[in-house]
């Protein structure tokens, strides 16, 4: 059994053990981290008074979320996270849906988010999604670079009847990724349950990354700070014996879950290069409409990809060959000078997976 799912399937924690974190948390929350917790940022609306945060239910979302991450990412990281964490704030979405979310102080995801995202923009099209009212499972999407959690989020409120797979390999933004699960009222599948009652709504969050490679996962080393910008967090995928981050083969992820049958209706993709390793590893699964039905994300500057991580050039040909197996070709102004996907300078960045 991978590691993700022991943890998953026996909690990993004593009562001991959140007590004592509970009392920790509490100790270092000094009174201008709870006053900032408090006071909840509106992105889209200030939040209904039965969701304004507070000491207690920040409290009641750590003694909740601790138990399920402490072994996967260690008593210390969790201790940085909760005194260092952000306000709690609303994201509406739609007209009637809002996130509420919460990060690490520094990081600027929250503002992103909002300012692509917020006030009813739906840059992924989540609200336009189609499902087979007919199917015998639910609607299956997989959630490539969580980040904090906010699209899942968004695609399990609108999408109630969805199971999505999220994979986040920073282990304190996975710490603010099932926080802001919680904030959302939002349930947490076990392994069992994916792979058992696949009509059963949830999150299903996996700590850890995806990439290529014939092993079902290898672990990497574990980062030691939250990053500012943990959107462009770069994932090490040097294999390490002394690792503490997964990352996993995604055919292999998919056949110990009981996945390889249902295929999934939407894969969203912003993994910051992971999709050069991704899909030239399961070109079968990405080129096939039927296994794929819909992809939304980005695909960032491979001549910044090929350089960080060793890539030859057929990684990025296997990428525009899948994307053209899917009638979603790449224009010529998604290329740079040197006939690279993305602009690392000047143009548009990343081109969008259609």
């Amino acid at each position: 059994m991978h590691r993700y799912s022991y943890a998953v399937a026996v909690g990993f924690a004593s009562g001991f053990l959140v007590a004592g974190c509970f009392k920790q948390f509490r100790f270092m929350a000094t009174t201008k981290f709870i006053d900032a917790a408090v006071v909840a940022i509106s992105a889209g609306g200030d939040l209904p008074s039965n969701s304004a945060p507070t000491l207690s239910n920040i409290s009641s979302a750590v003694a909740e979320v601790v138990p399920s991450v402490n072994a996967l990412i260690g008593d210390s990281n969790i201790l940085k996270a909760t005194s260092e964490a952000y306000n709690i704030t609303k994201i509406d979405v739609s007209s009637s849906h809002g996130i509420l979310v919460t990060s690490h102080k520094s990081d600027d995801s929250i503002i992103r988010l909002a300012s692509e995202f917020g006030r009813g923009i739906d840059r992924y099209n989540i609200n336009d999604m189609k499902t087979d009212p007919d199917s015998k499972s639910a609607p299956l999407i997989l959630d490539i670079g969580g980040n904090i959690g906010f699209i899942s989020i968004a695609f399990a409120k609108i999408h109630s009847t969805a199971q999505i797979i999220v994979f986040e390999p920073n282990p304190f933004t996975y710490f603010y990724l099932r926080w802001n699960l919680f904030l959302n009222g939002l349930h947490v599948l076990s392994s069992e349950e994916l792979k058992t009652q696949p009509k059963k709504p949830g999150v299903f969050p996996v700590f850890g990354g995806l990439g290529g490679g014939s092993k079902p996962y290898i672990m990497t080393p574990m980062p030691a700070n939250p990053f500012e910008r943990s959107q462009n967090n770069l994932v090490d995928y040097e294999e390490s014996e002394d690792g503490g981050v997964p990352i996993y083969s995604l055919s292999h992820f998919m056949d110990s879950h009981g996945l390889t049958k249902r295929g999934f209706d939407v894969v969203k993709m912003d993994c910051e290069c992971c999709e050069y390793l991704v899909m030239p590893a399961n070109k079968e699964i990405f080129s096939d409409i039927n296994k794929v039905k819909s992809m939304v994300g980005e695909l960032h500057p491979f001549s910044l990809c090929g350089k960080n991580f060793k890539l030859p050039k057929a990684a990025q040909d296997a990428v525009v060959d899948i994307l053209e197996a899917r009638n979603c070709s790449l224009k010529a102004s998604d290329f740079d000078e040197n006939g690279f996907i993305g602009h690392a300078t000047d143009g548009p960045c990343c081109p969008d997976i259609c």
